[in-house]
């Protein structure tokens, strides 16, 4: 088995970063997306840099902090107010907006293209993949996506697991995703049940959201507590020791070519 492990949303806030620079050198993540739209964006590269394993990409934000385009071109996607993305779960409860054409294609295409730039010009280089963030089920946002990553010549996470055929291995759960009660299950056991019940896959996906909490997270984002838990069963010793003990390698997005 090949198992490759996918933390999002590095350099969220300084709580996250500080979560998985803890978990790249103590743990098992392979791949992360930089939100290079981000204040600390530039910070997060530098502190990446003491982990040349990483593979390190975008997850392309239209929702949350800062957008990298001209405000003004995103009339949409921005509040006119605060210059910031207007968040997922305030443009569901608009009754403006259905469920997939509340992320223009336009200037979902535009920012992420802005994103991609503002990566290469803090690395030098271009992200070694791309990768959604909060879709809410958006197929012009992910169309979008698609097409940057097309037009950079930049591998997009969905092709390349459709292309390999891997499983993402997400725990189930009953009602809101970001209650209490869901944010705080033990995910070392959940995830040592899937790989037990999975071990027969070529290649598995473990997806993961991994970092410290902190006040600007929680004021950002509804999945908070849940990056805690995550942090704890990427630096498991237990799963460590499951991936030992079947011989399990683990892989990044480098490992996998489009050509």
């Amino acid at each position: 088995m090949k198992i490759l492990v996918q933390s999002d949303d590095y350099g969220f806030t300084r709580g996250v970063v500080a979560g998985m620079c803890d978990a790249f050198a103590r743990g098992i993540i392979t791949s992360t997306g930089l939100f290079a739209n981000m204040p600390i964006c530039e910070e997060a590269v530098r502190k990446a840099q003491a982990f040349p394993q990483l593979c390190l990409g975008i997850d392309i934000n239209v929702s949350s902090g800062p957008c990298v385009s001209d405000p003004l071109s995103l009339p949409t996607l921005v509040d006119p107010q605060t210059g910031l993305f207007i968040q997922t779960s305030q443009r569901m409860k608009d009754p403006r907006w259905g469920q997939d054409v509340f992320k223009p294609y336009d200037e979902c295409y535009r920012e992420a293209c802005a994103q991609i730039e503002k990566f290469i010009a803090v690395t030098g280089h271009l992200p070694e993949y791309l990768q959604s963030h909060s879709t809410s089920g958006s197929r012009q946002y992910l169309a979008a996506i698609r097409d940057a990553a097309h037009h950079y010549g930049i591998p997009f996470s969905y092709e390349v697991r459709e292309k390999y055929s891997i499983r993402v291995l997400m725990p189930q759960c009953e009602g809101d995703p970001y209650s209490y009660e869901n944010q705080t299950v033990d995910r070392v056991a959940l995830m040592l049940d899937l790989l037990d019940k999975y071990q027969t896959e070529d290649i598995v996906c473990l997806p993961s959201h991994c970092g410290f909490v902190d006040a600007e997270l929680m004021a950002l984002s509804r999945c908070n507590l849940a990056r805690a838990y995550d942090h704890a069963y990427l630096t498991s010793p237990k799963i460590k020791a499951w991936i030992d003990d079947h011989h399990a390698q683990l892989i990044s997005y480098r490992d996998l070519p489009m050509d």
